[in-house]
C-alpha cells in the first residue's frame, strides 16, 4: 500500500489570469489527482464515493476523504467515528486488541478545512492490510450513550 502524506502541507502558486495567490493541497495516487484550493477553485474527486451519506467518503491510497457540499457549522461540530478492522488481528496496537478494531475517531477541526460552501476532512489509515472500515458521525448523549447520525461500511473482500 502506497503511503501518502497528510494534507498538512501546501504549495502557494500564482493564478495566471488573476494574479491571485492560491494555496493548493494535493493528494495523488496511481489513478487520480485531487486538487483542493482555499480560493474559488473546486475540489476534484474523479471517483465515485465508497460511502454516499451525509458526507461522501472516498478512499485514495491509504487516506479517507470526507466531503460535503453545502456544509454548515452543524455538520462539522459532530465527532466522526472511524473503526478499522485489520485483515490480521495481530496488526492491531495492544490497546485496540480487545475491541478487534483500531478506533481512529476524530474531530472535524483537527483534520479538515472549509472549501467554498463545502467542507473536507481526511484521515490517514494504518499501514496494514484492512478487512473493513466503519465510519460516520455521532453525538454523545447526556446519559453517556451515543447516537449515530449516519454511518457506512467499506469491506475489502479478497
Amino acid at each position: 500500500m502506497k503511503v501518502l502524506p497528510a494534507l498538512t502541507g501546501h504549495v502557494s502558486v500564482e493564478h495566471v489570469v488573476s494574479g491571485e495567490r492560491l494555496n493548493l493541497y494535493l493528494i495523488e495516487d496511481t489513478e487520480s489527482l485531487i486538487k483542493i484550493a482555499t480560493s474559488s477553485d473546486r475540489l476534484i474527486l474523479p471517483r465515485k464515493p465508497l460511502i454516499r451519506s451525509t458526507f461522501d467518503v472516498y478512499l485514495l491510497a491509504n487516506t479517507l476523504i470526507y466531503f460535503k457540499e453545502p456544509c454548515g457549522a452543524e455538520d462539522v461540530q459532530k465527532t466522526f467515528f472511524l473503526h478499522v478492522v485489520p485483515a490480521d488481528a495481530s496488526d492491531l496496537p495492544a490497546y485496540s486488541k480487545q475491541h478487534g478494531s483500531d478506533n481512529l475517531d476524530f474531530r472535524f477541526r483537527d483534520y479538515s478545512f472549509p472549501l467554498n460552501e463545502g467542507c473536507v476532512a481526511w484521515r490517514e489509515l494504518p499501514d496494514y492490510a484492512i478487512a473493513s472500515i466503519r465510519t460516520g458521525q455521532y453525538l454523545g448523549n447526556e446519559d453517556g450513550s451515543y447516537t449515530h447520525l449516519w454511518e457506512g461500511e467499506i469491506r475489502f473482500d479478497e
